[in-house]
């Protein structure tokens, strides 16, 4: 979903928004329940304000994680904010009992919490393409790269990079690259490029050789679970 500014939506399952009046200072969404990206790529004159529960954070060029769920009732306020990288999360309790909690993860654009990097190269510099034509990981080279949904992928040869370029979601990892186990167990985890599989024409990647291990005991299983859940893990902040 496009709105008139340059702002998109998207939208988990169950998810309500609401546009407010800008009051003359920026366009206002506010998130009812469920989970929510809501990004804009270009820096506007107003800044775009994301409000869910008591709640709120603007920026006129930005991207924003957000999910708004119900907490068991607690007796004392507080708020806890951490700062990851160019993350910050931010989870607000308030002191009303059975308050809607919110957390709201910000990134600045041309930061992509769908696909994992080390220090923005994906698959830690390791060529996606020689997953298919060599069936092996193959370290590839600053010399010829790519760029795909902000993040940095190296290739061995400027034919794989070609390759690449010209379709980019058959050769990139499934679930940007984060663990299919740890995704189809409804969560984001890091992973070893040596610790893949290639199935029906498409790479998985996992944490380690020994989650590998238990990925592989039912692989059909985990990849129906794992994209069932993407649609949720996605908006996850990075682990």
């Amino acid at each position: 979903m496009d709105l008139a500014d340059g702002a998109s939506l998207e939208l988990n399952t169950q998810t309500s928004i609401a546009l407010r009046p800008s009051n003359g200072i920026g366009e206002r969404i506010e998130l009812i329940n469920g989970e929510a990206m809501i990004s804009r790529g270009m820096e506007l004159a107003q800044a775009l304000t994301v409000i869910a529960g008591d709640g709120s954070m603007s920026s006129r060029n930005a991207r924003f994680n957000v999910s708004q769920s119900e907490p068991p009732a607690t007796k004392k306020g507080g708020a806890f904010v951490q700062q990851k990288d160019n993350t910050m999360t931010i989870s607000l309790r308030p002191i009303l009992p059975l308050a809607a909690a919110l957390t709201l993860s910000f990134a600045s654009v041309g930061y992509s919490a769908e696909i994992f990097t080390t220090n923005g190269v994906a698959i830690n510099g390791y060529d996606p393409v020689a997953y298919f034509t060599d069936h092996k990981p193959v370290k590839g080279s600053d010399k010829h790269t790519a760029t795909y949904q902000g993040a940095t992928f190296h290739f061995a040869s400027a034919a794989h990079r070609d390759a690449f370029t010209a379709n980019p979601g058959h050769f990139a990892p499934q679930y940007g690259g984060y663990c299919a186990f740890g995704t189809a167990q409804g969560h984001k985890a890091s992973t070893e490029p040596q610790a893949f599989t290639v199935v029906d024409n498409k790479l998985y990647l996992n944490y380690n050789d020994s989650v590998l291990k238990t990925w592989r005991q039912d692989v059909s299983g985990y990849i129906k679970k794992a994209d069932a859940n993407w649609g949720k893990v996605r908006l996850q902040p990075d682990p």
